[in-house]
């Protein structure tokens, strides 16, 4: 849940992997974050869309090395507000979910 804060579909893979593989939790979730863990594919396919539009790339880049970023207005932020990868938390833009923090803050 503190990885992926109870959004549905992250959830139910992970309890697959868990009962499909035979993994320990400790063992998904360490490796959750890599391009090669349960949620590479959701990741990367979320990567590419950002990485295609530089201005929501530059945009997702100050919500996730901020802790104040306040620019509430303009279509990348809506862009990714609609994505899911960002909440408003307050008068403040941050990341939805700490994978998504974890994730993008080494990828972008």
């Amino acid at each position: 849940m503190d990885l992926v804060g109870g959004h549905p579909y992250l959830i139910r893979l992970a309890f697959y992997y868990l009962v499909r593989h035979d993994l320990p939790l400790d063992e998904l979730l360490s490796k959750a974050t890599e391009d090669q863990g349960i949620y590479g594919q959701h990741l990367r396919g979320y990567l590419a869309i950002i990485q295609a539009n530089q201005e929501s790339s530059t945009i997702f880049k100050q919500v996730l090395e901020s802790t104040e970023f306040n620019q509430l207005t303009g279509r990348e932020v809506y862009q990714l507000e609609s994505m899911g990868l960002i909440k408003l938390d307050g008068n403040n833009i941050v990341s939805r979910y700490r994978l998504y923090q974890d994730y993008f803050t080494k990828h972008l």
